[in-house]
């Protein structure tokens, strides 16, 4: 890590504000799975009245990922804080997925194009909400081939709700829309689970495969 830090502030520590402006470079022999990350953080931190962080400019890269950040984020008052993600390869952030998710078995997800996240994280520390849309191109699940997925996300740490979701292959497709209990942003066993689809013209093996569901045909 490289950079300044700035201290500005009177007697007072809770008046202590510092500016930051660091740059992250990965370095060469990393130990056995660790994720190599670059990239910039630019902003400030203030202790007075709530302890926040202002991110003006922050841009982190892996060799396979993005991940970018604009605004505040408080620990007690409210945050609004613009986020962006993409990757092209799901394999790096499979364990953080699977141990959100509560699986205790790879997710059979491989991505053959950019899968992106553009969202916002609000709200107070009491009840912080993250929304966005969530998209990628060609991508296999369970075996079977897929163009494209595009769905808007919205989760507290209570509730998920995922709307307007569209899964296609060819002139397939699948429209999904669903909810599902949380707690503390994880699944919520054995919490209820609410789901509509509509389906044109998609194989039923296909649909059964993307479910996990074993049924003679």
């Amino acid at each position: 890590i490289n950079g300044l830090a700035e201290v500005r502030g009177k007697r007072q520590i809770k008046n202590l504000r510092s500016r930051f402006d660091l740059r992250l470079d990965a370095v060469g022999n990393q130990p056995v799975g660790a994720l190599p990350v670059a990239g910039i953080v630019r902003g400030t931190v203030t202790l007075a009245p709530r302890l926040s962080l202002e991110f003006q400019e922050s841009h982190l890269t892996t060799p396979n990922s993005t991940l970018s950040a604009q605004g505040t984020l408080s620990a007690s008052s409210e945050t609004s804080l613009a986020l962006k993600a993409s990757t092209s390869n799901f394999e790096e952030w499979g364990p953080l997925v699977e141990s959100l998710s509560g699986t205790t078995e790879p997710i059979p997800l491989q991505l053959h194009s950019e899968a992106t996240f553009n969202g916002e994280l609000t709200g107070g520390s009491a009840h912080r909400e993250i929304a966005g849309t969530f998209q990628m191109g060609r991508f296999e699940f369970r075996g079977w081939a897929w163009d494209g997925l595009k769905a808007e996300l919205h989760a507290t740490p209570d509730h998920l709700e995922v709307a307007q979701a569209v899964v296609r292959r060819g002139e397939s497709s699948v429209r999904l829309a669903g909810a599902s209990a949380l707690t503390h942003w994880k699944p919520a066993p054995p919490g209820p689970i609410a789901l509509t689809a509509r389906v044109d013209h998609t194989p039923l093996e296909g649909l059964l495969a993307a479910f996990d569901i074993s049924y003679p045909l």
